[in-house]
């Protein structure tokens, strides 16, 4: 590098720090680290405010904020003259004051959304709208600077590219490791000081600079005078109606980056799910377990009074059916299931994923022996695993295993659909079969709804489970129960012994349970106290686990077929060509669709949002094309690369987070673990790339050796996981990050080799690249959730492989040489 002058361009220009050593390449990498930082810290606050769907919609604004950064950056410098370069150090300087107003701003939109009323009042689509606005600002000037160095630096962007994905690596462990120790929003006052350290680091010479950089520290801690500025949370979270009963007494939230957990007791709160009309004990008020909000569990102890309720409930079914010496409980998130286990005489091993709700539920039977907590242990790695997974963790093999419930009494707050829940598939069922001792039971829990959806999913999960296993006919191996509210399901690897069947006619009178499965005898009736012989439930069970089952699954309202690992969405009960319709229902009233939730609405919500960022994302693309005369440089190759590298990324990148989540289990450190191997490798490839010369061809065999490699990884998926799942936890994590970091490698090279491409045909060009990458990251991120809906998570390789060649197909249009 040439040694340092007194040129202008040094003096007035932040493209100077790219030639005079670490500043620029500091600077880059804090911001960049900033950024992905506040995005995990804006997910958890918003999760906690409205819902776990906003992740989704703060991904596709972090993303939009860089689309539109470099649309930005390319109409400035067409309409101004000025270079990029000189808005690096003034894009920093103002992240840092917008981080730091970020918590008091989003007060006022918080505190008037309900994402629950979205159909019934359309003012909260602009009170969406403008916390989208809100939150998009510091990720756009963020975005900027990241922008203005691969402008000023295009000829060294391998190194700057490098710098960019080794930050945000950084900065997605280092907001991991912070969030196990503070509230997300706690995180925003460090993330302003981090961006105006980077704001330091980038400090041009002269005194404007330095004013300017003392004026954004006063008004970065302006807002530390204002007092905390706590997000309100939604009135339709669980948590805020659990607060309105009498003398309600919540404890501190303790952070986690799976959710932050609470407890609220009061004696208005009785623990009684689905209990039998025929109980006339008391009833137990033990606190209840809230995660970001949401219940999840109560916290009930062997003494309380009233805690043998829990044993006049549909879930007592499995027990009413086996003496069991060693039950398994897959994430109960609470005490009661574990309760009802010791109750019945069996030792109870819970594996529990998140460490304060283990911890807590650890405390609270502390005095119970037959119980043991293993906490930090996710339920559906440890199926994964099979008996492997037992032997490494010394439970010994079940009799018995309890899966967590499905749904919720009255419904289910928020869009949990959009999410995946890997322990309610058909391989997690047959993983459990594998797991049992012989005689053996797996036992389910869901809530009614009307018309029936849930449940006859639940019939078919157990079914194709048992299908799975090898029971050819699943009906003589299962045994279900209805009580006023929920309906319970006991799954045998064999048949049902008739003493079996005794038992459970047995319970069920005594309780006043209808049995809906196994069907009577030709001789023989039932009496039925929450139905008529004429429930639509029972002949839909009855279909189901007849010869007809599969025409009754097609020709049923809702989508009711078993999950998948492929297809792992539990609450999804749309059916493809029904979404359209949904998304219309978001705005009109469609009879069609007023019986679903919102929760069941989540595909429908996704496309809203897909078809606000692709109006937003054309507009904005083409803005540069349509404002400014850009009939120079090759437009044929610009737009279809970025776009093929920003779409292609987005949908490998979260084919890799399914897939692993199957290894490792927890969703959140699956995700943050690819993301950082990934930009890691990527990072290292950026660096490599300054080897190869920027030539159409090295561009089209880097761009279409990643196109083969996201088909390799569909084929390999299968194979690959079975071999890190025979592998202890540790040596699996340790391989796993190997395995993404490699390959990963490659992806990090076309980037660079697109902007020194540009370079030298068209400078002007690269904010504009800029930009189609963002927007068509924006649209992918999104779309992604759709295609894994619709076509399953196997589809999102194929269509990675897709978009990248499209921008080898681009590379073509360039001259040789």
């Amino acid at each position: 590098m040439p040694p340092e002058t007194d040129s202008a361009d040094l003096r007035t220009s932040a493209s100077g720090i790219w030639r005079t050593g670490w500043r620029g390449h500091g600077a880059l990498a804090l911001a960049s680290a900033v950024l992905i930082g506040l995005q995990l810290a804006l997910m958890g606050t918003l999760s906690n405010s409205l819902g776990h769907h906003l992740a989704y919609v703060v991904i596709s604004l972090s993303l939009l904020g860089f689309g539109a950064s470099g649309t930005f950056l390319f109409l400035w410098q067409a309409g101004t003259g000025i270079p990029a370069a000189r808005l690096f150090f003034p894009a920093i300087l103002l992240l840092a004051p917008a981080i730091a107003w970020l918590p008091h701003l989003l007060v006022a939109p918080l505190g008037d959304l309900t994402i629950e009323l979205l159909r019934e009042e359309p003012t909260q689509w602009l009170r969406l709208l403008l916390l989208g606005v809100i939150v998009l600002l510091p990720f756009f000037l963020g975005a900027a600077a990241i922008g203005c160095a691969f402008t000023a630096g295009a000829e060294r962007i391998g190194g700057i590219y490098a710098a960019n994905l080794g930050g945000s690596a950084a900065g997605a462990l280092a907001a991991l490791g912070l969030l196990h120790l503070l509230l997300p929003e706690s995180l925003f006052t460090g993330f302003a000081a981090a961006a105006w350290v980077a704001a330091l680091i980038a400090l041009p010479r002269g005194r404007g600079p330095i004013l300017a950089l003392a004026a954004a520290a006063l008004l970065s801690a302006a807002p530390a005078f204002l007092g905390p500025a706590d997000p309100p949370r939604s009135s339709y979270k669980d948590i805020s109606r659990a607060l309105l009963l009498p003398d309600a007494q919540a404890t501190p939230a303790q952070p986690h980056p799976m959710g932050r957990m609470e407890t609220v007791a009061s004696p208005a709160m009785r623990h009684a799910p689905d209990l039998s009309l025929r109980f006339t004990g008391h009833l137990p008020t033990p606190p209840s377990i809230f995660i970001d909000g949401d219940g999840a569990g109560v916290l009930l102890r062997a003494n309380d009074v009233g805690a043998n309720a829990i044993e006049h409930t549909p879930e007592w079914l499995p027990h009413a059916l086996l003496d069991s010496r060693h039950t398994l409980l897959l994430a109960p998130g609470g005490t009661p299931s574990i309760l009802r286990a010791v109750a019945a005489g069996s030792s109870a091993h819970v594996v529990e994923s998140h460490p304060q709700v283990a911890s807590a539920m650890a405390a609270t039977l502390k005095e119970t022996a037959a119980a043991r907590i293993v906490p930090g242990i996710s339920p559906r790695a440890l199926l994964s695993r099979g008996h492997a997974g037992l032997e490494n963790t010394d439970i010994p093999q079940p009799d018995l295993i309890v899966f967590p419930g499905q749904g919720a009494f009255g419904g289910l707050s928020g869009l949990h659909a959009i999410g995946e829940d890997f322990l309610a598939t058909s391989e997690a069922v047959a993983s459990a079969l594998d797991l049992l001792a012989p005689g053996g039971l797996l036992a389910f829990h869901a809530w009614l709804d009307e018309p029936p959806r849930r449940v006859p999913r639940l019939v078919n999960l157990a079914a194709a489970g048992l299908q799975a296993h090898g029971a050819e006919q699943p009906g003589p191996h299962l045994a279900m129960l209805r009580g006023w509210g929920s309906v319970a399901l006991a799954a045998s690897p064999e048949p049902l012994t008739a003493e079996q069947i005794g038992q459970l006619e047995r319970f069920a009178q005594s309780a006043g349970f209808d049995i809906l499965w196994p069907p009577p005898k030709d001789d023989q009736t039932r009496e039925l106290l929450h139905s008529d012989a004429d429930d639509i439930l029972i002949q839909t069970i009855a279909g189901l686990l007849g010869p007809d089952a599969e025409q009754l699954r097609r020709e049923h309202p809702f989508a009711i077929h078993a999950p998948t690992d492929n297809h792992p969405f539990a609450s999804q009960f749309l059916r493809p060509g029904e979404i359209p319709g949904a998304f219309a229902s978001l705005f009109r009233h469609d009879p069609r669709f007023t019986q679903l939730s919102m929760s069941e609405l989540a595909p429908a919500f996704l496309l809203a949002v897909l078809a606000l960022l692709t109006l937003a994302s054309l507009l904005l693309i083409l803005a540069p094309m349509l404002l400014t005369r850009t009939k120079d440089g090759p437009r044929s190759f610009t737009l279809p690369y970025f776009a093929g590298l920003g779409a292609g990324f987005m949908f490998l990148e979260i084919a890799l987070i399914q897939r692993l989540t199957l290894v490792w289990g927890s969703p959140v450190h699956s995700a943050a673990a690819v993301i950082t191997a990934v930009l890691l490798g990527m990072g290292i490839g950026s660096a490599l790339s300054r080897n190869l010369a920027a030539t159409r061809r090295n561009a089209f065999l880097a761009t279409l050796g990643v196109a083969l490699l996201a088909l390799c990884l569909l084929a390999a998926a299968a194979p690959a996981t079975r071999a890190l799942l025979e592998l202890p936890h540790s040596a699996s994590f340790a391989a796993g990050l190997t395995l993404l970091a490699i390959p990963a490698i490659l992806l990090g090279i076309p980037f660079p080799i697109g902007l020194r491409l540009l370079k030298e045909h068209a400078e002007n060009h690269i904010p504009w690249a800029w930009s189609i990458n963002g927007f068509l990251s924006v649209l992918s991120a999104t779309a992604a959730g759709l295609f894994a809906m619709t076509f399953g998570f196997s589809f999102l390789p194929v269509a990675a492989a897709l978009a990248y060649s499209l921008a080898a197909a681009a590379t073509l249009t360039l001259p040789r040489g």
